[in-house]
Formats: structure tokens, C-alpha cells, sequence
């Protein structure tokens, strides 16, 4: 299963106003496909997508996801927007409520490793 993670970040036209994060949501998806079938039609006005990398260590930084950047203008205002998507893998073995999730994490080391 991928999920991603959206990060909604906007700000005024001023030069003098900071970018603003107001809204994060998680969207699932059966396989990347279906995730990058969704984006493309979620922003499918949108005319500039950068790529965003994450550190990965010991390894070079990955590519893991992109920055959606546009502009709005609603009543007679305008205001910039950027939308962080990042791209995640979800382990969907089940989880003991009872137990904390440290305690879990432990144990699955223990027996992996």
C-alpha cells in the first residue's frame, strides 16, 4: 500500500509575509500507480511541479515525492500556494493495541535482526 502525505502551504502576495502550512492530509492507494494516477488528476491545472528528495542515510538522497506551486486569485486577491506531496510505502502487518508501539518496533528487531 503507498500512502502520501500532502502538505498544504500557502502565502499573500506580500514579500514581506511568510509561507503559512494550514492543512495535511494522508491519502491511500493500492500501488504508485493509482497514487501518481490521482496526483495527475488532482493537479492537473497545475503548470510547475519540482521534485523534492529525502536523505537517505548512508546512501544518496532519494527522489520522494514533489512541490506542486501555483498561484490563486479569489476576490480580487492574489495568494501563492505550494503542496508538498511525499510518497510513502505502508507495512500493513498488524498492530497489538495493547502493547506501545516502541515495544513493538523492539520486538520486530529482535526477530528480524
Amino acid at each position: 500500500m503507498i500512502t502520501l502525505t500532502v502538505t498544504r502551504t500557502g502565502k499573500s502576495a506580500s514579500p514581506r509575509d511568510a509561507w503559512t502550512r494550514y492543512d495535511e492530509n494522508h491519502y491511500n492507494f493500492l500501488d504508485i500507480k493509482d497514487a501518481k494516477d490521482w496526483l495527475a488528476d488532482e493537479y492537473r491545472l497545475c503548470k510547475k511541479r519540482v521534485p523534492c528528495y529525502r536523505d537517505v542515510q548512508g546512501s544518496a538522497p532519494i527522489q520522494s515525492g514533489y512541490i506542486y506551486c501555483f498561484k490563486v486569485k479569489e476576490e480580487g486577491k492574489t495568494h501563492y500556494e505550494q503542496h508538498w506531496v511525499s510518497f510513502w510505502h505502508v507495512d500493513s502487518k498488524p498492530i497489538d493495541v495493547r502493547k506501545g508501539a516502541y515495544e513493538q518496533v523492539s520486538e520486530r528487531r529482535r526477530k528480524s535482526g
